[in-house]
């Protein structure tokens, strides 16, 4: 049966195609309406962000991401008495060379920005000795008529990080050429990274897109700030001077194995040295890159710690084969001393003195190559890793390859020129200081890149043709260095490793630097305090009092007088000598320990034992404290206590078997020493 016929009409037709027409038309205005509404959001975001930036609103993407800074002070400030000549800002002056410059900076005058740590500051000794001194002089040499003018930004413990901070106002003075030579102190300070490790790499690639935005990143910063209002975290905001850890009481106690870190330290550098060669190229300077080469054979680990989990029953394997290769090593028995330190490392093969040793016996043997890779195993498993890591270098070198950056490759050229290519005493002061002749061939190094990348007004061709007379000339210029410069150099080199917790080492070279140097307080006060750590009172007590001499109001000074004549037994004069001195309040608790100990050494056993309980009160994460009131409790015939705060100190050390180790101590000495008290 048909359909009717009307179903067909042409009204009916036109109505359908009337009724289409009407939505499209709506679905049109919708959609204009949508685009207008879109469009209008845009221009305003597009107004809000222009009027961000014309009040000056930075975007996050001009922040780094992983620290932040409470202040800010300029390097360098204009003179005060004479037009356009900048110096040093006098608060930089613990960490930076005086010098000064002229801005804008004289016609034809070619200026050169070395940036770095302690290398690039010229450490042990001074600016004058440093590369960017010696690059200034070959090329004044080279190319004459040349006014060569070195800005010397190397910061004492300066991270790559406060470098960058300090990169703005630097490339204001008008820079010809830059050359960043930095990475050995990424690990001083303490940061937080967790947030940042823990992102996404999508996630992460988002943000840098959404960190350009001026109003996401003001919203980002008030999100911020009232999550740490309520105690939420954030990146780690440092201060205007260095804040090393090593400096802190307890030194290289403080440091322990952190696989996370350290990723977030290496992920700190390679994103902080990307972004530094970023500005430069922005601003059009040419930039030079150096590797860092380190110190293998020459020094050892800084501090070695056992892999998480060794058992009891395992450190004690260890132990006993690490010191039976120590003895058979001392005895000239080098095979069977590798035997035994192979082992240990079959049990542990991450403490970093063990790699250290086998290194040094692959080295008497000659074979080289094996000896390296101990070494560097060892630099890489230093939990105090003051020595550049190879990551870094990794890093440096891909930058340079990636962004078509002049590579000075010290690195590789100071094991070119080290016998069996492991860089060592031969070429270092310290673990990465180079000598004097070191700072000459790292300047040598970056002007070989410089020339041939066509940076600098001297030809490869010309530099080529000047090398022999430039190996005479430096040799000459090295000849004409005082004696009281280098013996000042090697007090550096022992106040680092005084600093560190090196002990041997510092007082080898500080003993030399003694012979020479007899007007600085602080030699014999180092001096003194490494007597009492080998156990020498009355040595200890000469060198303490010559440093008096010097300097009469230094406090430390005079309780090192106190500590000697406690190491002497001589309690009545040190209490004497306590009493007679005004100390300053942070001294407090070692005041205490030592008066306590004083009181005990003069029979005075209640008022000492008064004295101790209120120690007890006081709470210390310092092991070396925690030891010394061990050894008060057990002057006090309290065994218990003196185990407790002995074992409270192993476990601070992250020691792998305290338990162990706590019997050992109290066979060897507790027991001993109660008796020797008259206790049960």
């Amino acid at each position: 049966m048909s359909r009717p016929f009307h179903f067909f009409s042409p009204a009916r037709l036109c109505y359908r195609n009337a009724q289409m027409r009407s939505r499209r038309a709506g679905l049109f205005r919708a959609w204009m309406k949508n685009i207008a509404a879109l469009l209008v959001g845009i221009v305003l975001l597009v107004l809000l962000e222009s009027l961000l930036a014309l009040l000056g609103v930075p975007s996050l993407s001009q922040e780094d991401p992983f620290v932040g800074f409470a202040g800010k002070s300029p390097l360098f400030v204009r003179d005060d008495n004479v037009e356009n000549l900048f110096h040093l800002n006098p608060d930089k002056a613990a960490y930076f060379n005086q010098q000064q410059f002229e801005m804008p900076k004289k016609k034809g005058a070619f200026r050169i920005l070395v940036m770095g740590g302690s290398t690039t500051y010229g450490r042990p000794y001074l600016g004058k000795t440093a590369f960017g001194a010696w690059l200034e002089k070959l090329l004044e040499r080279y190319v004459p008529g040349l006014d060569v003018e070195v800005i010397n930004a190397g910061g004492i413990s300066y991270a790559s990080y406060r470098l960058k901070r300090l990169l703005p106002e630097l490339l204001n003075y008008d820079p010809d050429l830059v050359v960043i030579y930095a990475g050995h102190n990424e690990f001083l300070e303490k940061r937080t990274f967790d947030p940042l490790i823990r992102e996404p790499e999508g996630k992460r690639r988002l943000r840098g897109i959404l960190h350009h935005s001026r109003l996401y990143s003001e919203l980002y910063r008030t999100i911020t700030k009232l999550r740490h209002h309520k105690g939420g975290g954030g990146r780690t905001v440092l201060g205007e001077d260095v804040e090393a850890v090593l400096e802190q009481v307890g030194g290289p106690e403080l440091y322990h194995r952190d696989s996370r870190f350290r990723e977030g330290v290496i992920r700190q550098y390679r994103f902080t040295l990307g972004d530094m060669a970023r500005m430069i190229n922005r601003r059009k300077v040419p930039l030079i890159l150096c590797t860092l080469p380190v110190n293998l054979s020459g020094v050892s680990p800084f501090k070695s710690e056992h892999r998480a989990g060794l058992r009891k029953e395992e450190w004690q394997q260890w132990q006993a084969a690490f010191e039976d290769g120590e003895q058979k090593f001392l005895a000239g028995d080098l095979t069977g001393a590798l035997n035994s330190y192979r082992q240990a490392e079959r049990i542990d093969d991450q403490f970093a003195e063990l790699s250290y040793r086998i290194g040094k016996i692959y080295l008497r043997r000659k074979r080289f190559q094996k000896a390296y890779e101990e070494f560097d195993r060892a630099r890489q498993n230093d939990i105090v890793p003051l020595r550049a890591l190879d990551e870094f270098n990794v890093i440096i070198r891909q930058l340079a390859g990636d962004r078509k950056i002049p590579l000075a490759d010290i690195e590789t050229f100071f094991r070119r020129i080290s016998p069996g290519g492991i860089p060592g005493n031969n070429l270092f002061a310290d673990h990465v200081h180079p000598t004097l002749e070191g700072q000459q061939i790292l300047a040598w190094v970056v002007l070989n890149a410089a020339t041939d990348a066509g940076l600098v007004p001297l030809s490869a061709e010309q530099w080529q043709g000047s090398m022999v007379d430039a190996r005479a000339y430096l040799s000459s210029e090295l000849a004409k260095i005082p004696e009281r410069y280098r013996a000042r150099g090697l007090w550096g080199v022992g106040r680092l490793y005084y600093w560190a917790g090196k002990y041997p080492e510092a007082e080898r070279v500080l003993k030399l630097a003694w012979k020479t140097v007899r007007d600085e307080a602080e030699i014999p006060k180092q001096l003194g305090s490494l007597a009492l750590w080998r156990g020498a009172g009355l040595e200890a007590m000469q060198y303490f009092v010559q440093a008096e001499q010097l300097d009469s109001g230094d406090p430390w000074i005079r309780f090192g007088r106190v500590q000697a004549l406690l190491m002497q037994e001589s309690g009545r004069k040190a209490l004497a000598l306590l009493d007679e001195t005004t100390w300053p309040d942070g001294m407090k608790m070692r005041l205490d320990v030592a008066r306590c100990r004083a009181l005990f050494q003069t029979g005075q056993d209640r008022a000492a034992k008064a004295l101790l309980n209120k120690l007890q009160q006081v709470e210390t994460d310092v092991p070396a404290l925690e030891k010394e009131l061990a050894d008060l409790y057990v002057l006090a015939g309290r065994k218990q206590e003196a185990r407790m705060h002995y074992l409270k100190a192993l476990r601070l050390e992250h020691h792998p078997a305290p338990d162990a180790e706590l019997e050992q101590w109290w066979n060897d000495v507790g027991i001993h020493q109660l008796k020797k008290n008259g206790n049960p």
